[in-house]
């Protein structure tokens, strides 16, 4: 990784308190506007949950930079028989295309997908779905990718990594030599795009990856180093940081005993606090909810496959962060692409 130097020590100070300046109100602008969009809670979630998407025209977009985050894509070509009873499973490579092209449609200038790209780590899948992406690419949105806890086996964390190497890992600031993660840098922000893990011990294969025995949803300690040599970056080059994931970062997100969130999830959230970064982006639960603690907003991004067949989109301006659910446009997607099953329409 390359430092950038910033003058003497009194400048690289002086360069800190700008950053975090401007950090404090980039949190002010998040925390509002994610209560006002999606809802907050916190002992109690049955209000966020049951949230309606809210009407498009009653959320207006400042000019910036346009982010959808998604989730949780399950993607099974092989498990497409329409003959049976109709699922949103059977209609996965549908909606995914769907996806893509709403996701477009908002002027999203970056989709990031956090993870359970595929059903089962097939190498096929895999790659029928990067195929997807590369045309999605193709008209100017740029995709970053991670790994979720289904992604890996049989395929390893090489395979994925050349697998989906144009969707973050080749244009990547720094990786991660012991695991999948990556930041990019691009439009005065950095994406800390972290690999959680949770996958089988036996598709570790990075030469840089300690080893383990057995699978675990956690970040060793050579990834939290890396991570806060991205953060210390991040201040010096006065860059926000978003930064996303597919485990949930803590316990009271999921409330669940284990599983579904990160085992050492708040010693990172801790150096997400550290270094004042304002949201982590998360899945893998398949619902869609907020949590906000201690200056930190933890935001899941529900599973496509289930009603409402939803993503998120952020928008990011010099002060404010705004946040807001989006369901996805496939009767709009149908009627354009010529779609003939009445499912669609």
């Amino acid at each position: 990784m390359k430092k950038k130097m910033i003058g003497s020590e009194n400048d690289m100070e002086k360069h800190r308190i700008a950053a975090r300046v401007a950090t404090a109100a980039f949190l002010l602008g998040l925390s509002v506007l994610l209560m006002t969009t999606f809802g907050s809670y916190g002992e109690d979630r049955s209000s966020a949950e049951s949230e309606p998407y809210p009407p498009e025209e009653t959320i207006v977009w400042e000019d910036g930079l346009r982010i959808a985050v998604a989730s949780d894509l399950h993607y099974d070509p092989d498990n497409t028989d329409k003959s049976a009873a109709v699922s949103a499973v059977q209609y996965n490579p549908e909606l995914i295309e769907a996806l893509l092209q709403d996701v477009k449609k908002q002027g999203s200038e970056m989709l990031l997908l956090t993870g359970d790209l595929v059903n089962g780590g097939k190498v096929h899948r895999h790659k029928m779905l990067a195929e997807m992406l590369r045309q999605a690419e193709s008209g100017g949105m740029a995709i970053y990718v991670l790994p979720g806890n289904h992604d890996l086996s049989p395929i390893g964390q090489r395979e994925f990594a050349e697998i989906y190497s144009e969707f973050g890992y080749d244009e990547a600031f720094s990786r991660d030599p012991a695991s999948l993660s990556y930041s990019i840098v691009r439009d005065g922000l950095m994406l800390l795009m972290m690999d959680t893990g949770g996958y089988s011990v036996s598709t570790i294969d990075l030469p840089g990856a300690p080893k383990r025995e057995q699978a675990g949803a956690f970040l060793s300690g050579e990834t939290l180093k890396w991570a806060e040599d991205m953060l210390m970056e991040a201040e010096e080059q006065q860059l926000r940081v978003l930064c996303a994931g597919h485990y949930n970062l803590l316990p009271e997100t999921s409330r669940q005993e284990s599983g579904f969130y990160l085992e050492n999830g708040t010693q990172f959230a801790d150096l997400l606090r550290k270094y004042h970064v304002p949201l982590y982006l998360s899945g893998h639960m398949h619902i869609r909810s907020v949590y906000q603690e201690d200056g930190l907003t933890e935001m899941l991004t529900e599973y496509l496959l289930s009603y409402p067949t939803g993503y998120s989109m952020l928008n990011i301006t010099d002060t404010k962060l705004q946040a807001a659910p989006r369901r996805v446009g496939v009767d709009a997607w149908a009627a354009e692409t010529g779609q003939q099953d009445p499912v669609l329409l």
